[in-house]
């Protein structure tokens, strides 16, 4: 209980949760500057523009998996645990439109939402057996349950999904291992697995994300190598009887860096890679480098999001433009891009601004000044941080060399020893 009387409530988190991927999400419009993140059990929409929160508060566990619509306008959320739940706000009002519980016996892996907003999809967090569900719900309507919902058919734990924007009849989802693309066209899930041949794609390395390609037959898959793998409809074999015409095959593999892709996806004529060297780059849909921003220096990317306006005006004519862009990194770092800063000359220029700093680790301890209000917070990383917590403002970030740190430990100890003995 509070002073007042009144029970405790949650007015401000700091942190989110790092490793998520697609994480974090660009809310952005004419109208407000802000972003949406998960942290712990709450979804925070975080204006930083006015440096104010407001918390998404309902779910048992914490939150596993988030997806915004095109617009903006609607954020879904959803858990794994017992007493599961997807819930849909509304992020201008951050009220609570739609509840689902229990969506999945064990909750939610991943999930993904039309570019309409009318249709989510949900893969299920495992079971003890390895089984997985997938689900498609009308969340719109009033009606009990997914409107359809199937089993996995993989031993392949899948942890991607992502509809066509194209056609959000088709939905494609991957494993570390496997893709399996999957349509509801007929009025129920139907799927199929195209093969892949190792010897065909050497060291390709697991499977991170997919997405389609808008306006194509195509489909990408990015790994943990730093390679793309394409997939496309191919006649190879259907004479044989193996497979449709319509079924995606692997038709190349495009190694595009040295160090792992954790997010891909499109924006307008670009594909969008994020990766473990801390840069995101810009492609066209033949796979040609137009932008690349590679001195963020935030941290491996786990999120890219775009914000819901239009790109500036290019500086030269059929130049280079994207919407302003928010990237969340794995040293939770949120940045933020202006796009045409990619034409700067120096380094300092192009790093983007960052718009909020959550803690890098497990949290090993905290310390609260006894007069003024200031909270310290150790991580498992060696990372301090001072806060101001009624100004909500950063004071102070600093890194010990743990190791250097634990041999004066060793040093100190070992003299305070000798010293007794020779006493």
């Amino acid at each position: 209980m509070d002073t007042t009387g009144n029970a405790l409530g949650l007015s401000w988190t700091f942190g989110l949760n790092k490793d998520t991927l697609n994480g974090v999400h660009n809310l952005s419009d004419e109208s407000r500057n802000a972003l949406f993140f998960v942290s712990a059990h709450s979804g925070v929409i975080y204006d930083y523009g006015t440096r104010t929160q407001n918390l998404l508060q309902g779910h048992c566990n914490p939150i596993t998996a988030s997806c915004v619509s095109a617009d903006k306008r609607w954020i879904a959320t959803a858990d794994a645990g017992v007493d599961s739940m997807i819930v849909v706000w509304d992020s201008l009002s951050t009220t609570p439109i739609k509840t689902i519980f229990d969506p999945h016996p064990n909750g939610v892996q991943a999930m993904a939402i039309t570019p309409d907003a009318m249709f989510i999809a949900t893969l299920s967090a495992p079971g003890d057996d390895g089984t997985q569900q997938i689900a498609l719900w009308e969340w719109t309507v009033e009606r009990k349950g997914p409107l359809y919902v199937a089993d996995v058919a993989s031993n392949d734990i899948q942890t991607s999904i992502q509809f066509n924007p194209s056609d959000v009849r088709e939905v494609v989802t991957n494993g570390a291992g496997r893709v399996l693309f999957w349509t509801w066209e007929s009025k129920e899930w139907k799927f199929y697995s195209p093969p892949l041949a190792k010897a065909d794609f050497p060291n390709s390395g697991e499977f991170t994300q997919s997405v389609f390609i808008p306006d194509t037959h195509k489909c990408i898959t990015a790994t943990k190598n730093g390679c793309i793998i394409l997939w496309d409809r191919s006649l190879v074999g259907v004479s044989e009887g193996h497979g449709n015409p319509t079924d995606r095959r692997p038709t190349k593999m495009l190694p595009l860096n040295q160090l792992g892709i954790q997010v891909i996806t499109t924006m307008g004529e670009y594909i969008v890679v994020g990766s473990d060297d801390g840069a995101v780059r810009f492609y066209d849909f033949q796979f040609r480098l137009h932008a690349w921003f590679e001195d963020l220096d935030a941290g491996p990317v786990t999120s890219v999001s775009f914000a819901n306006m239009p790109p500036p005006p290019p500086l030269d004519p059929g130049g280079f433009t994207v919407a302003d862009f928010t990237v969340g990194t794995s040293r939770a770092l949120v940045v933020g891009v202006d796009p045409l800063c990619f034409t700067e000359l120096t380094a300092d220029r192009r790093r983007g601004t960052l718009l909020t700093q959550g803690i890098d680790s497990a949290i090993c301890g905290t310390a609260v000044h006894p007069s003024r209000p200031e909270l310290a917070i150790v991580a498992a990383s060696g990372t301090v941080q001072l806060w101001n917590f009624e100004e909500k403002r950063l004071m102070m970030v600093r890194v010990l060399e743990l190791k250097k740190e634990t041999e004066k430990i060793k040093v100190s100890n070992s003299g305070i020893n000798k010293c007794s003995r020779h006493e």
